[in-house]
């Protein structure tokens, strides 16, 4: 489906028309019969720290699927991503640890979650902190991977670990 913009102008008898050249709201909604996935991850907290964030329980919690009898792969941040994104545990993937060598570097990303529901036909958009080191650490080609979008993603939003310097 082309993903033109389609936008209504109300013509005096109320009915709403179409015009060629304006939005389409089916990337934004997704395909019929398809459910939207949305994953939010967070590091460094308890299942009863959220006792403390009536909100994001309300908007978030309450909307959507809730795991009560779940276990992180590594209780490190960067490994248990690395996890998430390949299904594979650290002995696997070598992502053992948020500092250098491991992290950003360590991870093959050719095959991730990403990569397979892009495959599906699924628009992936990513935002926040992806792994330790990206940004900083170069890739494994040796360039520097400031600009990098790992495959699968196709709106990426990655924050760089420890951030740019100003100037």
């Amino acid at each position: 489906t082309p993903r033109h913009a389609q936008t209504t102008t109300p013509p005096a008898d109320g009915r709403h028309r179409r015009h060629a050249g304006t939005m389409n709201l089916a990337p934004l909604t997704g395909a019929k019969g398809r459910p939207n996935v949305v994953v939010i991850m967070t590091d460094d907290a308890r299942n009863d720290d959220l006792r403390f964030m009536p909100h994001v329980r309300h908007l978030i919690g309450d909307q959507g699927v809730r795991f009560t009898n779940t276990f992180s792969p590594q209780p490190l941040c960067c490994p248990a991503r690395a996890s998430f994104l390949t299904g594979e545990y650290s002995h696997n993937h070598h992502v053992w640890s948020h500092a250098p060598p491991y992290g950003f570097q360590a991870l093959h990303d050719a095959s991730t979650l990403p990569v397979w529901l892009n495959q599906a036909g699924y628009d992936t958009s990513f935002l926040g902190k992806y792994l330790n080191g990206y940004g900083v650490q170069p890739l494994r080609t040796g360039e520097p991977s400031l600009r990098y979008v790992p495959p699968g993603w196709t709106d990426w939003r990655g924050s760089v670990d420890g951030g740019i310097t100003a100037g």
